[in-house]
């Protein structure tokens, strides 16, 4: 092809069409624009499907990540529904009642909770979006600001569970004030009342964990009525904390991950 242009370039050149050669080559100069653009047209076609593969396989990973986030919550939403009922009934136990009446094992059971457990973000696959800058290329804006929202959003209820952490600690720091722990059987006492699944489905008041405890004499280390509200109060606050995680935000952040995987689904798996 290149010889059968330079073949007509000379010919017109030998004949002194000089007229037609300035045609002519302005022609060939519009088909070279036309043959680059052609190129730069094809290899920005293939540079958009190569970001969309990328895109996309990045979907089926966020949307593995989001399916573990919602389960990983749901989780902590039993735990924090299991401390939050024990705490309730504690409230319920000491209103009006004097201190002689307190039983040391009752309170043992109502403030012996599972540690706080902190949140297990899937986190990889946002890193990577961000630090990639594939983010940036998501033509969805609504998608990509949902991202963005979502990411935050974790970060949020992490600073949330150390203001509940401290929360917690402090509680529990209380509690050792107000009540013994010494009990030989502390640890099998405690395993029993507080099973993996946080589902009791057996009269715990009638274990054998329960019964051994029950016959041990300890007292209560404090006989100070305010000293056991104290420790009371402290986990009111808490409580107060974990229903606004159960309640609002924890629902809503479940909620904002299904939406997502529904959209990613949407535009990059379906």
């Amino acid at each position: 092809m290149i010889k059968f242009f330079r073949k007509i370039r000379q010919q017109l050149l030998t004949e002194n069409k000089f007229s037609k050669y300035f045609l002519y080559a302005v022609g060939e100069i519009v088909l070279v624009v036309i043959g680059i653009l052609i190129a730069l047209s094809l290899n920005n076609w293939n540079q958009n499907q190569n970001e969309q593969n990328k895109i996309k396989e990045y979907a089926v990973s966020l949307i593995q990540d989001l399916e573990g986030d919602i389960i990983m919550t749901g989780q902590i939403q039993r735990q924090n529904e299991d401390i939050v009922s024990r705490i309730d009934s504690l409230n319920k136990y000491i209103h009006n009642r004097k201190i002689e009446n307190f039983s040391k094992l009752d309170l043992l059971y109502f403030t012996l909770n599972k540690p706080h457990r902190p949140y297990t973000w899937k986190r990889t696959t946002f890193t990577e979006l961000k630090n990639s800058g594939t983010l940036g290329l998501i033509k969805n804006d609504s998608l990509a600001k949902m991202i963005s929202e979502y990411d935050a959003f974790t970060y949020h209820l992490d600073d949330d569970f150390i203001n509940d952490r401290i929360q917690f600690e402090k509680a529990t720091d209380l509690s050792t004030k107000v009540i013994n722990y010494n009990y030989p059987n502390l640890m099998e006492f405690r395993i029993k009342l507080l099973p993996t699944d946080n589902v009791r489905d057996y009269n715990f008041f009638e274990s054998k964990e329960y019964l051994v405890a029950k016959s041990i004499k300890l007292e209560l280390i404090t006989k100070d009525i305010y000293q056991i509200q104290e420790m009371a109060n402290s986990y009111s606050v808490l409580m107060m904390y974990l229903r606004i995680r159960n309640d609002d935000e924890l629902p809503n952040l479940a909620n904002d991950a299904k939406e997502l995987i529904a959209l990613l689904k949407e535009t990059y798996i379906e």
